[in-house]
């Protein structure tokens, strides 16, 4: 083998070029945090890695979509409390106007409280969760559940109706890689005895408003009052145990969202701890390599400059 003076210098450079790249790769991982600065430094474990973080992104989003449909069922809870109070108050009120004593003004009055009450009623209805979205309107969040609308839209002196205009379909959410849950109850569902416009609690509200407004002249108009009173009585304890049922529903859900949360946030734990298992650096012993090469470095550039310094001329003497 021929020994040249330009085999001695590029010698001398490459191990100080191997020595910088070590210490440079060093550098980008203490940087960093991460053992694996490219995919190259461990291909098992970075495509392991991939794998694990996939899997903890979706984890985290199911976690997060618990916490909607948590705050949500919340809501709904809160709201539907306020609702049976009234509906309470509502059935008390009905009671009052069946007592046959009471005078044309009495109804007149008692018709005015019950009109309040639907107002509030109605506002309750329509509530939105904080997020511009409507809490009952299922899955149509953008679209008001309930609006006093024309009876015939193509007549401009039509009657009025209470219409439920949200959707049918229920708000689903993903809460778990196998379980969708009903974040919110349609207000069809809950204010409404047998599922139809006609019977919702805002229609029914307003007919026996209608007929406590309605002097009793004969013996006919008190019979027709009576009609109507008990059928309002029968409807509003049909839609207040409704009301009963899906508080009932919620609070089983927000229990199941409990303990998904719990299995949830062990699973997210697990998969952190795998993820750092593979990708975390271990400071101590990157911090002693580091030492290491930049002393090895020094010593390849003390080196080199003795290269430079020498020739075959040199050492032939």
């Amino acid at each position: 083998m021929r020994i040249s003076s330009n085999l001695f210098f590029q010698t001398g450079v490459n191990s100080i070029n191997a020595q910088q790249s070590d210490l440079v790769h060093l550098y980008k991982q203490v940087g960093s945090g991460k053992r694996m600065v490219t995919p190259s430094d461990d291909p098992l474990a970075a495509a392991k890695a991939i794998n694990v973080s996939q899997t903890l992104a979706m984890s985290e989003r199911y976690a997060a979509n618990r916490a909607v449909a948590t705050r949500n069922l919340g809501m709904q809870e809160n709201i539907l409390n306020s609702v049976t109070l009234q509906l309470q108050d509502v059935k008390t009120r009905l009671v009052e106007a069946g007592n046959g004593t009471i005078s044309d003004i009495d109804r007149l009055a008692l018709a005015e409280v019950l009109e309040t009450t639907r107002e509030g009623l109605v506002n309750l209805a329509n509530s939105t969760d904080g997020n511009g979205q409507y809490l009952f309107s299922g899955a149509a969040g953008g679209t008001e559940p309930f609006a006093y609308v024309a009876i015939d839209p193509t007549d401009p002196n039509s009657a009025k109706t209470w219409k439920y205009q949200g959707s049918d379909h229920e708000r689903l959410v993903q809460v778990d890689q196998t379980r969708q849950m009903n974040s919110a109850d349609t207000g069809l569902k809950i204010f409404s005895h047998d599922g139809t416009d006609d019977s919702n609690l805002f229609n029914v509200l307003d007919n026996v408003i209608a007929a406590l407004r309605q002097p009793h002249v004969d013996a006919d108009a008190a019979d027709d009052f009576r009609t109507a009173l008990d059928s309002a009585m029968v409807d509003v304890d049909k839609i207040y145990n409704n009301v009963l049922s899906v508080r009932s529903s919620g609070g089983t859900r927000i229990n199941e969202l409990s303990a998904l949360d719990s299995s949830g946030s062990s699973r997210i734990l697990d998969y952190k701890k795998q993820l750092s298992e593979l990708e975390d650096l271990d400071y101590y012993t990157a911090i002693t390599q580091l030492q290491l090469r930049t002393t090895a470095l020094e010593a390849a550039s003390a080196a080199f400059t003795k290269i430079q310094n020498t020739s075959l001329f040199n050492l032939n003497r």
